[in-house]
């Protein structure tokens, strides 16, 4: 019953695609809805506006730290003794008081936080700048695969046709007795692996338009028109232009160099003076003294008073570090070491990405010399089977001459389908490669 329900499902979701209008893209379309709906090229957007909230925190550090206070008092025993008759109540004490703090020399951390907040912002815009080429050279990679193989699988279908009509021709002249069944057999076997080749390409096309629709953020269900095609009416120019420094790649290797440096200063920031200047104002109040004793005359008395006011203050603070067994050195060092291995870095991937490039350019240097030998060898294809057609109706060349001309016509088109469409692939591999993918 189970295989039954779900047969039936299949059935009628295979309905549904059949019965929709197929939505006609252009790989610009593609492009603009795969930026839109990616969530790696939206998470790296986030990371810029965080970035760029760390550097508006990093720049408060500039300015003045305010702060208020309060505060109240309630001990016992309440009473303090002062001597000669004198009790300092502080029981119910309340103390305000608001304070402004302005950091005038911190070792550079200040100015050296907010040069690595803004190298944070460049290196998130970076790596926005590499998420996005990663996704569009992923993008043209799967449209133009969609493209070659839905050009294959009107390709069988034409050789399907070609069969077919040969198919009905012999079987007119076996009806003749001028054939013999043979030759139908022969030709029906032929159908048969078309109609297999057909089915496999069918389910490759279906595979890739759901990695299309996936990419550009459309349900997997959606029938897809590729609107551009590979087709070209002369022999493309191979681009030639760019530089990895370019690449978003080689500016992040660079960046990190930088950000390396900054946190030596850092760490050399950690052991120097430091020197801030506070400014305050305070509130007290509820501060009670009682005072016994005797007067000129001998006569005893006591009196209860209770304090309040307010005053404000100056302060200059000055930090200086003056030993601590070698830890600034060694950490000082340390961060020294960091930009060294960042810098070996830089340099190894440097020679990489250069190899890259090279590679990409002699692929698609490869791929246009591919297209010229494609088309020589479809318009040979064309003529051999032009000729073969005309020598076959007259009987002058065998079955077997026939089905190898149509087999060989098939094989050329599909090696310019492929030849065409890698080279679009190759084309966006290097301007990646190149720093020129926008």
């Amino acid at each position: 019953m189970k295989k039954i329900v779900l047969f039936a499902a299949l059935l009628f979701s295979a309905a549904n695609l059949y019965a929709q209008e197929p939505v006609s893209l252009s790989l610009e379309q593609c492009r603009s809805m795969a930026l839109q709906t990616s969530e790696k090229v939206k998470r790296a957007d986030i990371a810029t506006q965080q970035a760029e909230l760390d550097k508006q925190v990093a720049f408060t550090g500039y300015l003045p730290n305010f702060k208020g206070s309060a505060s109240t008092y309630y001990t016992f025993p309440d009473k303090m003794t002062q001597g000669m008759g004198m009790e300092l109540l502080i029981h119910g004490v309340y103390m305000a008081g608001l304070t402004i703090e302005q950091p005038l020399y911190t070792g550079g951390k200040i100015i050296n936080g907010n040069k690595e907040a803004a190298l944070g912002v460049t290196m998130m815009k970076e790596n926005q700048r590499l998420e996005r080429q990663k996704l569009l050279a992923n993008l043209d990679n799967t449209y133009w695969s969609y493209v070659a193989v839905c050009d294959k699988v009107e390709l069988t279908q034409a050789y399907a046709a070609l069969l077919d009509s040969l198919y009905n021709d012999e079987q007119a002249r076996v009806k003749q007795q001028m054939q013999t069944e043979a030759d139908l057999l022969r030709i029906d076997s032929r159908r048969s692996q078309t109609d297999y080749q057909m089915k496999k390409a069918i389910n490759g096309m279906e595979i890739c338009r759901m990695a299309l629709c996936h990419l550009i953020g459309l349900p997997l269900d959606t029938k897809v028109k590729a609107t551009d095609a590979p087709l070209l009416e002369k022999e493309p120019e191979v681009v030639t232009s760019g530089d990895i420094t370019n690449r978003p790649e080689y500016a992040l290797l660079q960046q990190q160099v930088d950000m390396s440096k900054l946190d030596v200063k850092m760490a050399r920031a950690d052991f120097l003076p430091t020197l801030g200047m506070g400014l305050g104002y305070n509130f007290y109040g509820n501060l009670k003294v009682n005072m016994s004793g005797q007067d000129a005359q001998g006569n005893p008395y006591s009196t209860s008073n209770k304090y309040s006011g307010n005053g404000g203050m100056v302060t200059l603070s000055l930090s200086i570090p003056i030993f601590h067994f070698g830890e600034g050195p060694k950490k000082i060092h340390r961060a020294k070491l960091a930009v060294e291995s960042k810098q070996l870095e830089l340099e190894e991937n440097t020679r990489l990405l250069n190899i890259e490039r090279e590679q990409a350019f002699r692929n698609l240097s490869d791929s246009r010399s591919m297209i010229s030998s494609a088309k020589r060898a479809q318009d040979q294809a064309e003529e051999n089977l032009r000729i073969t057609r005309l020598r076959f109706n007259e009987s002058l060349c065998t079955l077997t001459d026939m089905l190898d001309a149509q087999t060989q016509w098939q094989n050329a088109h599909s090696s310019l389908i492929e030849a065409q469409t890698q080279y679009k692939i190759n084309e966006t591999t290097y301007r990646k490669a190149a720093g020129l993918l926008d």
